[in-house]
């Protein structure tokens, strides 16, 4: 899937670059990179004055200015291959085939010691130094006809510009323009025609998608450059993100100290809006920026999201709201839009960075007072390339299934076990050694239903543990984590009781009763079944609503998810109602025909 998806968005890139490439680099005397950044590619063409006349050339990328951890691109004319090749200490070995990932390709002499090669290829991949939008190490070489030990290198550093400016470069560091700050946003070629505001970058398909950590799938998402220098990306069909990175002329791109970042939200509706950021796509450990346009004219805020309970989502301290130019407002047509400038590098904060990819959520209420979402994602952006991926949160199969075992252990089995009980008087009797009746039918269902139902207790039980650990939350925090382990050091201990309980009277027994530890047993039985199958009713419409939350699960969905849940729940209570009634009934009866059938004298006969 992840080569399919990369043969995808590479014709893509091949489309959108640039029949001319207007910006150009000098990486060394007689030899000019011309190229065009095509977030997240670069589209270039490399040409070589070559002393050798037709020997192989090569560019690499390096993020420490050797050969140790790069990589390179190197063209063959007499093999008429243009390549990826690993770069260590002195050596360079082509890339397996699976990362061979450039296109457009081609390399060609003249003959007169001229080498010309042509290439597309992303700017950031797994496992690669990326290749910045910046200031970048290169390693520059060339050869013989066979590719082999260089005759000539260089190791400057270039600069790449989104800007039709002419870029060079320079043994250390790059001079900046004579402006307080730079601002940088990933780029498409330049749009000719001055009716046109916004040229498409990049389209993935929905239907296309790789298999990201921990299981997570991620999603290419449309990317687009507006005519006034911001990256936009349309994270959902009614909610719009535009941004760019200001650079200080005091630092770089790759250091960015007193770097910012700002952010505007466009969404079509009236409600609060909000944009997280997160190490690792969770709603939980994350922070936020909420704006809340509910009239009180109170600016977007930084907020911590310890939980998803909405008293979890709290304000950061005064000191830390260090937001500018921070504003939440809706327009004429009822968007609402939300803008604020941070800085990227805080104190204690999570750090928004330049370096691979960014992982950002994005909310949106259902009103403009603040509570829960009605619509959340994760997504990633890479912000030296401008690659954004929407990121479906990962185990959601596993707590589908944590949720099933739920429904069936709590919402079936024990509910029926009950019933067994309540309704013994219907089920068929056999006849005692002593005339009297007596069933172990009600008996064994109940044992094997709420034996069962105990099993996948322990078996959802363990799978919130793993998957929890799984995602590096902490165990047992809020409420429904909570009561899921009373509950299940409760119904331990229900289950151990009803191994060791109290015995009866032998069934032909006359003048036996039961005890009073039977009886206790009994009525603390009762009480605790009662008390657990309450619990995990409420416990089942809690889990819904945080696997809605977690996973942005729509209200209609939603809603019939919790109308059919309660409908069962509403069967199922009324049945335990019904053998409550039935159960109560038939021991009035079967005491009052004890009473008919006792001789007058059978207890001083029984105690004589």
């Amino acid at each position: 899937m992840r080569i399919a998806v990369l043969l995808t968005a590479i014709s893509t890139a091949i489309a959108s670059c640039p029949t001319t490439l207007d910006l150009s680099v000098e990486i060394d005397d007689g030899t000019m990179l011309y190229y065009a950044i095509v977030p997240p590619y670069l589209c270039g063409r490399l040409e070589v004055e070559h002393e050798d006349g037709e020997g192989w050339i090569g560019l690499g990328f390096s993020g420490s200015g050797t050969m140790d951890g790069g990589w390179a691109i190197v063209g063959i004319p007499a093999e008429a291959t243009v390549l990826k090749y690993d770069l260590f200490h002195d050596i360079a070995t082509a890339m397996d085939t699976t990362k061979q990932t450039l296109t457009g390709t081609s390399i060609t002499s003249s003959g007169d010691g001229l080498v010309v090669m042509e290439f597309v290829t992303l700017m950031e991949e797994d496992g690669e130094v990326p290749i910045l939008v910046g200031e970048n190490p290169v390693l520059f070489s060339y050869g013989g006809a066979e590719f082999g030990m260089h005759t000539h290198d260089a190791h400057p550093t270039i600069t790449l510009e989104t800007r039709s400016t002419e870029a060079v470069a320079t043994d250390d560091t790059v001079a900046t323009d004579d402006v307080e700050n730079e601002t940088y946003a990933p780029t498409s070629v330049a749009v000719e025609n001055d009716d046109v505001e916004m040229e498409e970058m990049e389209v993935e398909v929905d239907e296309e998608e790789e298999e990201g950590e921990d299981g997570a799938t991620i999603g290419m998402v449309e990317t687009l450059l507006s005519s006034d220098g911001m990256f936009e990306t349309q994270l959902s069909p009614d909610l719009l993100l535009r941004y760019r990175i200001n650079v200080p002329d005091t630092t770089t791109q790759e250091i960015c100290d007193g770097c910012t970042i700002t952010m505007e939200t466009v969404y079509d509706g009236e409600a609060w809006v909000g944009i997280a950021f997160s190490n690792n796509g969770q709603m939980v450990g994350s922070e936020a920026v909420i704006g809340i346009p509910d009239g009180q004219k109170v600016p977007p805020r930084k907020y911590h999201q310890y939980s998803y309970a909405l008293s979890d989502v709290v304000p950061m301290d005064t000191a830390a709201q260090t937001l500018t130019d921070a504003t939440v407002t809706i327009d004429d047509v009822g968007r609402t839009i939300m803008k604020f400038t941070k800085l990227m590098k805080e104190a204690g904060e999570i750090e928004i960075s330049m370096v691979g990819e960014m992982g950002f959520l994005w909310a949106v209420g259902s009103s403009i007072e603040l509570g829960y979402h009605q619509s959340r994602s994760p997504f990633a952006i890479s912000l030296s390339t401008g690659l954004a991926q929407e990121i479906k949160v990962p185990n959601m199969t596993a707590w589908l299934v944590h949720g099933i075992l739920a429904f069936v252990a709590w919402g079936v089995l024990i509910p029926f076990a009950i019933d067994s009980s309540l309704f013994r008087s219907m089920l068929p009797k056999k006849q005692g050694s002593s005339g009297s009746s007596s069933s172990k039918l009600w008996f064994n269902l109940h044992r094997t239903l709420n034996t069962t139902a105990f099993a996948l207790f322990i078996a959802l039980f363990s799978i919130a543990v793993a998957v929890t650990a799984k995602e590096g939350g902490d165990h047992f925090f809020n409420s429904h984590e909570k009561v899921g382990l009373i509950m299940f050091i409760i119904t331990t201990l229900q289950v151990v009781s009803g191994i060791f309980r109290p015995r009866l009277p032998p069934p032909e027994s006359v003048d036996e009763v039961k005890t009073t530890a039977r009886k206790g047993w009994e009525g603390g039985h009762r009480l605790l079944g009662v008390g657990l199958l309450a619990c995990g009713f409420w416990q089942m419409q809690d889990g819904i609503e945080l696997y809605v939350m977690k996973y942005s699960i729509s209200e209609e969905n939603e809603s019939k998810v919790v109308i059919a849940y309660w409908a069962w729940i509403g069967l199922m209570t009324a049945t335990i109602i019904l053998g409550l009634f039935v159960s109560t009934k038939h021991k009035g009866a079967a005491n009052q025909q004890n009473r008919k059938e006792q001789p007058i004298d059978e207890t001083e006969e029984v105690n004589g």
